[in-house]
C-alpha cells in the first residue's frame, strides 16, 4: 500500500485520504499543538529517519488508541488493516458449498439460521436452541463454586491513614466492579456501579483520583471516566465512538497518555491530555499500526513509546514533548520486546527482548547507541516488570513452564545492576498486574493458582512480609485440586538431529479424587499466541468432581512461555500441525489405562473454539463432542470481518488470505469448509456483539453442519461480545453444559464427594 509519505499531493497530511476519511471527528473542530507520525512509512521533506516517518505539523483534532505496556494478548490487541479494496468483505458465495446442501451464504443474522433439531427459544438477552435447561443439585454446585469471591488487583489506590489502600475488581451481581480495599483484611468499598464491566483502574499520583474504563455489551469500545472521591464527581475523558487503552500518568499525575482509535481505523494515535484542563486533550502523535505509551521518563518530559507488529517483532521509539523528536531505538534490529522504563539518568531503557536468546531477557538500552547489555538471564520468559517510583528497583516475573516466579533487581539501571533476589515462594499459579505503591516499599498483584481462587496481595521489600487483602475462606480451598504438569510426544521430533526422539507437548492436568476409568475434558485456550495455565478455574474443578473427570490443558505448538522458537511452530501454512499436536494427545490418551478413550470432550473459545472444530473435523471417530466459544470457522472469512483494529496482527500470525498460498492453506485447515466431517455432537457460544470474532462465524457453521446432518445445539447472547461476562448469561450457559456433558458421559447417579488436595498423595 503506498504511504501518506510516499504521496506527492500529501503535503503535510500523515495518512492517505482513506484514513483520514475514516477518521474524521464528529462535533465541534479545534485546532491542536504538534503533531508527530510514527511507523515505517518514508518521508517527504526536512528529516529522514530509518524505517520511521515523522512529520510535524497542525491539523484537525481526532481521539485514537494503543498497546499496554506489559505482554500484549493477542486476542486483544488494537491492530491495523491494509486492505484498500475491501478483500473478503463481500464473501457471499465465495464458500464452497457443503456437500448436498445449498448452504454456501455467509449468515450474520440469528433469525436466517435453519432450525436444527431444537426448538429455538429466548430468555431475556438470549437465544438458546437445545433441550430444555432445569437447574438442579448439580448446577447449584457449580454456582457455589462459580460465586466464590475472585479478586482482581488493579492497583495501589489513595492512602488510608498513610498506607496505600487497595484498587480491586469484583464481580457485582451482573459484571465486574471498582472496589477500594482500605486495609488488608478490611471489607471493601463500591466505587462504580452499572451493568457493564469495569476492565481497569488507575489511581491518580499525588491526587485522589481514580481513572477506570468501561465498555458497553462486549463491544471493547472502551471510555475512560475519572472519578474524585465522591461519584457525583465523574467525568468522561474520551471521546465516545473511539476504542481507548493503556492510560498512563506522568509521574507528578499533571500529564495523561493514552491511545485511542476508532473500530475500523487501523492505526492507533497517542493521546495527551492534562485532566484538570479538559479542553486540553488532543492528539499529539498520529501512529501507523499499533503504538502504546509505555512509560514516563523521571522528569515527565519524555515517554517511551512501543509498536507492535506481531508476537514476533515490535519497535521502541522515544518522544521529547518539548522538542517534539521522535527516536528509534535500534532501528535495525527486527525483535520483539515486552515492556520498557527509563533509567534514572535518561540516557538509557530497560526492556524485556528476545534479541540474542530463545527467551525474554532484560536488557539496559542505550538509546543513542541501541548498544544493548544484558541484565538478567532467567533461562525462561520475563513475562511482566514493574519499576518503583525512583527507579531504583524493579519487580519481575518469569514464566516458567507456565508457573509464575516473583524476582527483585536494585540498581538494574547502572552498569553492574544487583544480582536477582528472589521475592516470596508461591505455589504453582500465575502472577498478574505487578504494581509499585507510591512510596516504592511495597508491591501489590493479583495471584491464582488452580486450587485457589484469585486474590489480591501486598509485598513489604523490607520486611518481607506477603499480605493477602482479602481473608480466604480456608475450607472451601481444601476442596480444590492443584494441576499437575506433564508431556506428551506427538508426531514429529523435536531436534531434527534425532528424528527418533519425539517433540514434547506441554500440558496441565487436573486428576478428580475417585477410581477411574475417567471421562476427559480436553481445554484448547486462545490466542494461539496465550498459554494455559495453573489458573483457578471453578468450572475445571467442578467438571472434575461431578464427572469424575479429567481435565487436560495442552499447551500446542504456538503456544508462548516455551521459546521463540515453539512460539513460530504453527505459522503461516504450518497451522494444521497445531491441530495434529491434539490428534496426538488424542492417541497419547487411549494409552492411559486410567482414561476412557470413549468419553472424551474438546472445548476452547476463540483460537481454541477453532481447535475445537478443527479436531472434531478431524477426528470425530476419537471425540465424544465438543463446545465451542466464540470460535474461527473459517480463517479467510474471519480476517475480512474482524473489526479492522485487529486484522493486520491476526494476518500477521495466522498468514495473508490475499497470498493465493496462504489462502490455499487457510481455506484447508477452515473447519467450516468441512463442517460435514463434523460428525459427533457440538454445542456453539457466541456473543452476538463480539467485535473479533464476529457472531457469522458461529451461525454459518452451525447451519453448515445442520445441512450435512450433523448435531448443533446453539447458544447466543445479545449483550455480550467475545465471551460471556453476565452473572445471569452465565448460569443459563452452564446449566446448558452441563445437559450437553451428560448427554455425552452419561449421568453420575451421585456427586462424589470432594478429596481434600492434602489427601491425594
Amino acid at each position: 500500500m503506498q504511504g501518506a509519505c510516499d504521496r506527492k499531493d500529501s503535503g503535510p497530511v500523515a495518512r492517505d485520504s482513506r484514513h483520514v476519511a475514516a477518521r474524521r471527528m464528529t462535533g465541534p473542530r479545534f485546532i491542536i499543538g504538534p503533531q508527530f507520525i510514527i511507523g515505517p512509512r518514508r518521508i517527504k521533506g526536512p528529516r529522514r529517519i530509518k524505517g520511521l516517518c515523522l512529520a510535524a505539523l497542525w491539523t484537525i483534532g481526532g481521539l485514537w488508541f494503543a498497546v499496554p505496556g506489559r505482554a500484549q494478548d493477542p486476542d486483544t490487541a488494537g491492530i491495523p488493516s491494509d486492505d484498500p479494496a475491501g478483500i473478503g468483505h463481500n464473501l457471499n458465495g465465495a464458500l464452497p458449498k457443503a456437500p448436498g446442501t445449498g448452504i454456501s451464504d455467509y449468515i450474520t443474522d440469528y433469525t436466517r439460521l435453519p432450525l436444527g433439531a431444537f426448538p429455538r427459544s429466548e430468555q431475556g438477552a438470549l437465544i438458546y436452541e437445545g433441550p430444555p435447561v432445569v437447574a438442579d443439585d448439580a448446577s447449584r454446585q457449580i454456582e457455589a463454586l462459580s460465586d466464590l469471591r475472585q479478586v482482581n488487583f488493579a492497583g495501589f489506590g489513595p492512602p488510608v491513614k498513610g498506607e496505600p489502600s487497595a484498587l480491586v475488581l469484583l464481580r457485582d451481581a451482573e459484571t465486574p466492579q471498582l472496589y477500594v480495599i482500605p486495609t488488608p483484611g478490611a471489607l471493601p468499598v463500591k466505587l462504580t456501579s452499572g451493568e457493564n464491566r469495569v476492565s481497569l483502574a488507575l489511581a491518580r499520583p499525588w491526587r485522589r483520583q481514580i481513572l477506570f474504563a468501561l465498555d458497553a455489551g462486549g463491544d471493547e469500545d472502551f471510555q475512560f471516566f475519572l472519578r474524585g472521591e465522591k461519584a457525583e464527581s465523574l467525568a468522561q475523558l474520551t471521546e465516545p465512538g473511539t476504542r481507548n487503552l493503556t492510560p498512563l500518568w506522568s509521574p507528578d499525575g499533571k500529564q495523561l497518555l493514552w491511545a485511542a482509535a476508532r473500530s475500523e481505523d487501523p492505526n492507533y494515535d497517542l493521546v495527551w491530555m492534562e485532566p484538570d484542563r479538559p479542553a486540553s486533550r488532543k492528539v499529539l502523535m498520529h501512529g501507523v499500526g499499533a503504538i502504546a505509551p509505555l512509560a514516563f521518563s523521571l522528569d515527565g518530559r519524555r515517554a517511551l513509546i512501543g509498536r507492535y507488529l506481531s508476537i514476533a517483532e515490535s519497535e521502541r521509539y522515544v518522544v521529547d514533548f518539548e522538542t517534539g523528536k521522535v527516536t528509534q531505538i535500534a532501528p535495525e534490529l527486527h525483535t520483539s520486546y515486552l515492556g520498557g522504563v527509563f533509567s534514572r539518568d535518561g540516557h538509557s531503557l530497560i526492556v524485556a527482548t528476545h534479541e540474542g536468546g530463545e527467551f525474554l531477557r532484560l536488557m539496559r538500552v542505550d538509546i543513542a547507541s541501541g548498544a544493548m547489555q544484558l541484565i538478567a538471564d532467567f533461562g525462561a520468559d520475563v513475562e511482566a516488570f514493574a519499576a518503583s517510583p525512583d527507579l531504583r528497583t524493579l519487580a519481575v516475573v518469569v514464566n516458567r513452564n507456565g508457573a509464575s516466579e516473583l524476582w527483585f533487581l536494585k540498581n538494574a539501571d547502572r552498569r553492574k545492576p544487583g544480582k536477582p533476589q528472589r521475592g516470596p515462594l508461591l505455589s504453582a499459579g500465575v502472577v498478574e498486574e505487578l504494581v509499585f505503591a507510591p512510596g516504592g516499599h511495597h508491591v501489590g498483584f493479583s495471584f491464582s493458582a488452580s486450587d485457589r481462587p484469585g486474590d489480591a496481595f501486598r509485598y513489604d521489600l523490607r520486611r518481607r512480609i506477603l499480605t493477602s487483602w482479602t481473608v480466604p475462606d480456608a475450607e472451601s480451598l481444601a476442596e480444590f485440586r492443584p494441576a499437575e504438569a506433564i508431556h506428551y510426544p506427538t508426531f514429529d521430533p523435536g531436534d531434527p538431529a534425532d528424528p527418533g526422539e519425539k517433540r514434547q507437548i506441554p500440558a496441565w492436568i487436573l486428576r478428580p479424587g475417585g477410581p477411574g476409568p475417567h471421562p476427559v475434558i480436553i481445554l484448547a485456550h486462545g490466542g494461539p499466541e496465550s498459554q494455559a495455565r495453573p489458573r483457578f478455574n471453578p468450572t475445571l474443578q467442578f467438571l472434575a468432581r461431578h464427572f469424575n473427570a479429567v481435565v487436560i490443558e495442552p499447551n500446542i505448538r504456538g503456544s508462548s512461555g516455551y521459546g521463540k522458537s515453539f512460539l513460530a511452530l504453527d505459522n503461516g501454512v504450518r497451522r494444521a500441525d497445531a491441530v495434529r499436536d491434539i490428534g496426538a494427545l488424542l492417541d497419547w490418551i487411549a494409552t492411559q489405562p486410567e482414561f476412557d478413550p470413549k468419553r472424551v470432550l474438546i472445548m476452547g473459545g476463540s483460537y481454541g473454539g477453532f481447535v475445537t472444530l478443527a479436531a472434531l473435523a478431524d477426528y470425530s471417530d476419537q471425540l465424544a463432542g465438543g463446545i465451542s466459544m466464540v470460535g474461527i470457522g473459517d480463517f479467510p472469512r474471519f480476517l475480512a470481518n474482524t473489526r479492522g483494529y485487529r486484522r493486520e496482527l491476526r494476518r500477521a500470525e495466522y498468514g495473508d488470505e490475499r497470498d493465493p498460498v496462504i489462502r490455499a492453506a487457510l481455506d484447508a485447515v477452515s473447519p467450516s469448509r468441512h463442517a460435514h466431517r463434523i460428525r459427533k455432537p457440538l454445542f456453539i457460544q457466541q456473543g452476538l456483539n463480539d467485535p473479533r470474532v464476529p457472531a457469522g462465524e458461529a451461525l454459518t457453521l452451525a447451519a453448515r453442519i445442520r445441512a450435512s446432518g450433523g448435531e448443533a445445539w446453539m447458544l447466543l447472547a445479545r449483550d455480550e461480545g467475545h465471551g460471556f461476562v453476565r452473572k445471569t448469561n452465565n448460569q443459563f450457559r452452564r446449566q446448558a453444559e452441563m445437559a450437553f456433558i451428560r448427554r455425552l458421559f452419561g449421568q453420575p447417579e451421585s456427586v462424589p464427594e470432594p478429596v481434600p488436595a492434602k489427601e491425594q498423595e
